[in-house]
């Protein structure tokens, strides 16, 4: 297969796709055409390889005698300048390009498309969402499909939603694919955008970094809890000390309904974000690694942990940017309780040991920061960031902290 008749057919089947889709069902009058030049860039140039060149010019002739396109030379020049599409002649070309150019016309593609989509009609929600959602892309001539692709994502759209067991991500893989790797490396990230603006549509604050499919009881890995301080934790049939282990203990989340009681020795229990902090921070109190937004598992443990101790003192400390408060927000709202939140504000902002490490904020940054801009509890650190472009990461406040004793003790500083 000449490579330029693949590139030549492609060009202008997209080209007709598009016309179609602006003039509906309507027939296709104006013409269709592409340069030379968009095929071979240098094609006219001195120094054009001439291999290539006669390559882009055999391709033109052989679509050429075929009846699927006709072609144009410049003006006293064998070199071609247009390729003009055959409208007369398209349902042969498309069938050539599906057997010997290796393309897929949009037509069949359609036809595939409706065979899968047939297989997955009145499923659930979440199934019932995308299929919609392909059906008016396929009324939309411009855009490109991929019918074994969409096939891929129904069928992990399918599994997610009827799944009620614990799985590992390589498990789902398998049970969908037969293949431990290809949901992981060919569809995740896929599947994740398609659930993002499912559980958005449907009024639901999330976020394209979250793992959305721990909503579907798919995890990466075995969810493990991270908890240091002076805490004796009693399990069914044995109790566990962890006093004095600077780097705490984890456990796996299938242990959390074993618990019988959390013995906390301190006034505060705070929630870390971040894992450079979490082994940083090595006083007194009672600290519980998040890693970013919470996992259903951490929720769990958190709501047994308050209700077990309940007359401590619930703090947060995370990054001072969009994410960290928005890993906040959702920490209070998804345990019920209302954790204060720790050096995440304007004193710490305008800290001169500080200054140096403030970053500039991204567009991304800056509207996730104006969604939470009207809510007061955000609202003056917020506006801080925004009128002077920064963000700070937690790991400096945590360690000049530790490192240098560092103590801010304004009431406005520490907790909020």
């Amino acid at each position: 297969m000449n490579k330029y008749e693949h590139k030549i057919a492609e060009e202008l089947l997209r080209k007709y796709y598009r016309r179609k889709s602006v003039y509906k069902n309507a027939s296709v009058n104006r013409r269709i055409d592409v340069s030379v030049h968009k095929i071979l860039k240098d094609y006219a140039d001195y120094n054009v390889n001439l291999a290539e060149k006669e390559a882009v010019n055999q391709a033109i002739q052989s679509l050429e005698n075929q009846g699927f396109i006709q072609a144009f030379k410049l003006k006293y020049s064998e070199d071609y300048e247009k390729i003009v599409l055959c409208l007369d002649n398209i349902d042969c070309l498309e069938e050539y390009a599906d057997k010997e150019l290796g393309i897929t016309p949009r037509t069949y593609a359609v036809e595939q498309l409706q065979k899968v989509l047939q297989k997955y009609k009145h499923q659930g929600p979440l199934v019932s969402y995308y299929v919609s959602e392909l059906e008016n892309v396929m009324q939309n001539r411009s855009i490109s499909l991929d019918s074994a692709k969409e096939e891929d994502l129904l069928s992990v759209l399918s599994f997610l939603e009827h799944n009620e067991q614990f799985l590992y991500i390589r498990e789902a893989s398998l049970l969908i694919f037969g293949d431990s790797k290809y949901l992981e490396n060919q569809r995740r990230s896929q599947v994740n955008t398609i659930l993002y603006h499912y559980f958005t549509l449907n009024g639901e604050e999330v976020f394209e970094d979250e793992n959305l499919f721990e909503k579907f009881n798919v995890f990466d890995m075995d969810q493990e809890i991270c908890i240091k301080g002076p805490i004796q934790i009693q399990f069914q049939n044995h109790s566990i000390n962890i006093e004095g282990l600077s780097g705490g203990v984890c456990f796996s989340f299938k242990d959390i309904e074993k618990i019988e009681n959390i013995q906390v020795n301190c006034k505060q229990i705070m929630t870390i974000e971040n894992k450079t902090t979490f082994l940083r921070m090595n006083d007194e109190n009672c600290y519980v690694y998040l890693g970013g937004f919470a996992t259903k598992a951490q929720i769990r443990f958190m709501k047994k942990l308050i209700a077990l101790n309940p007359k401590k003192q619930y703090l947060h400390f995370g990054d001072i940017d969009a994410g960290g408060f928005w890993i906040h927000k959702k920490l209070c709202e998804q345990t019920g309780y209302h954790f204060k939140r720790f050096h995440m504000n304007t004193a710490d902002l305008e800290n001169p040991c500080f200054k140096n490490y403030l970053k500039p904020l991204s567009d991304h940054d800056r509207n996730r920061l104006m969604r939470l801009k009207e809510e007061k509890e955000y609202a003056e650190v917020i506006e801080a960031m925004l009128e002077r472009n920064i963000k700070l990461e937690q790991e400096i406040i945590s360690y000049f902290m530790i490192t240098y004793d560092l103590h801010l003790d304004t009431n406005q500083a520490k907790y909020e």
